[in-house]
């Protein structure tokens, strides 16, 4: 979870992070996929490195399936809850929001036109008829 990232993030010396975010390396090709040091560390965020969470050590000779990647969140100068638009055009664009310092895109599922409408609005531009795009079509999200 976010938890043990933000743990692991406070152990590698990131200090002035808001967070962390693990994610997958699906099928690995290195050998490291194919064996497991721990079956589950659980944190709480507050432990200063992972060895103060609770783990359970798994067998070293275990399958393991993909392994975890690491993502140290730094905050920004950003106000929370203040919306943006990137990789576009100055009236459009992917939507980021910030949240903890930093600045994140908005999940593509279940987006419409009134969640665009809203973000229109609160950027200042109340008047104008939004046009809700899903996927990548103003960039990879961040």
């Amino acid at each position: 979870t976010h938890y043990e990232a933000t743990v692991a993030c406070r152990q590698l010396g990131h200090v002035t992070y808001t967070w962390g975010l693990p994610f997958e390396i699906k099928e690995s090709s290195s050998s490291a996929a194919d064996k497991s040091l721990f079956e589950t560390i659980t944190c709480t965020s507050s432990e200063k490195s992972l060895s103060d969470c609770n783990i359970q050590e798994g067998d070293c000779m275990k399958y393991c399936s993909t392994i975890m990647g690491l993502k140290c969140f730094v905050p920004e100068d950003c106000t929370e809850g203040s919306v943006q638009l990137v990789d576009g055009i100055e009236q459009g664009g992917r939507v980021e929001v910030c949240v903890n310092g930093v600045w994140g895109s908005v999940c593509g599922e279940g987006w419409d036109k009134t969640d665009a409408y809203v973000v229109c609005k609160q950027m200042g531009f109340p008047d104008l008829e939004p046009i809700a795009y899903s996927g990548d079509e103003f960039g990879v999200a961040t």
